[in-house]
């Protein structure tokens, strides 16, 4: 999940790429004032919008657990007709990172194609519900099988383009999907390509495995207050989340430890009444202190007296910050969905392993 929020306005596209690379594969995005830049999407919301350059080589590359069903859903904006030639807007690349099973192309005058098994075009269709300088909600599906595989395209919330019981499994290709590629499908000076609200599913588990609908917004909170929880050292001062509590990545003041068992909590700002949270992320910058080799954390999810353990995280990196995330679907206290409720008096942070 991702809304971009976490980049501040003001980064350049040179230092925008980096930041993002670190949280994906992968970033391609043009040098320029007006490129790469970050965008509010929605008045009066917090979110954030990345938007592409003049360039149909700008990307990003994420690489997600291995499944061959992923739903993968974005608002995206163009500011007019996108394309003046046939590019890419999606890739669906398999588990060895280098076979495309299939991709969604963008021509001239917003007319979209299904590209299936590298180059064999299924579907031709302009829809019917897409707005230019608007934000459009657009959901892809794919299930890729030689004889049962799928696809599914839809448009602020309706399906335009749709097949099942077809071959849907690239030559040479493993069977699932290893690596999504969003790619900028336009090369028109100031049209602007933007995405938010980024969120990838596959078809497994009993809860978000399906298609999320067009009224999902991803949004972030930032550290508040401190709480009992609060072992690691500040490198300046006396309140942690004060430390942690920036948009962007600061490397200039943090917490540390070195001892098993320290954690830091913090507590977060209100979510309001949202309804229908899908998931908890957890994000954290780490890196190694001069001199040491590896060392290990966890990021921690607390609610009520239950607390929620992430994956344990090896940081390699001395000196420069490496991103680390962990997904909470449910509430470990409840183990049911979160409510705003719940989420509003949760605390997280780190633990030392």
């Amino acid at each position: 999940m991702d809304s971009f929020q976490w980049v501040d306005s003001g980064e350049t596209s040179t230092t925008l790429e980096s930041l993002i690379a670190e949280r994906y594969v992968s970033a391609n995005l043009d040098a320029g004032a007006t490129k790469g830049s970050i965008q509010t999407p929605v008045g009066g919301s917090p979110r954030q919008a990345l938007t592409f350059g003049s360039s149909t080589s700008d990307n990003l590359t994420l690489d997600i657990p291995a499944s061959n069903e992923v739903y993968v859903s974005f608002r995206s904006k163009f500011v007019n007709d996108a394309s003046s030639s046939s590019a890419d807007i999606i890739r669906f690349v398999d588990t060895n990172l280098s076979t495309q099973h299939a991709a969604w192309t963008m021509d001239d005058f917003g007319t979209f194609r299904m590209l299936l098994r590298g180059s064999s075009e299924l579907g031709r269709f302009h829809p019917v519900d897409w707005h230019y300088g608007e934000w459009n909600h657009i959901e892809f599906y794919l299930k890729v099988d030689n004889t049962t595989g799928a696809y599914d395209f839809r448009v602020n919330g309706t399906s335009v383009d749709s097949d099942s019981g077809i071959d849907t499994q690239a030559a040479g290709g493993g069977a699932d999907i290893g690596r999504i590629v969003l790619v900028n499908p336009t090369s028109a000076s100031g049209n602007g390509h933007s995405i938010t609200d980024l969120i990838v599913v596959n078809g497994s588990g009993s809860r978000n495995n399906t298609f999320t609908g067009e009224n999902k917004f991803v949004y972030q909170l930032l550290p508040t207050g401190d709480t009992a929880d609060e072992d690691w050292t500040q490198s300046t001062g006396v309140d942690s989340y004060a430390l942690i509590d920036e948009i962007s990545r600061v490397t200039t003041d943090y917490v540390e430890s070195s001892t098993a068992a320290e954690k830091t909590l913090c507590s977060y700002g209100s979510t309001g009444s949202e309804a229908g949270i899908m998931a908890v992320t957890l994000i954290a910058n780490a890196a190694l202190d001069t001199g040491a080799t590896t060392e290990n954390f966890k990021q921690v999810v607390k609610e009520g007296a239950t607390e929620g353990d992430g994956a344990t995280q090896d940081v390699t990196a001395s000196a420069t910050q490496e991103g680390f995330s962990d997904i909470f679907e449910t509430n470990p206290d409840t183990t049911a969905a979160w409510t705003s409720a719940e989420l509003d008096g949760v605390s997280a942070g780190v633990e030392y392993v």
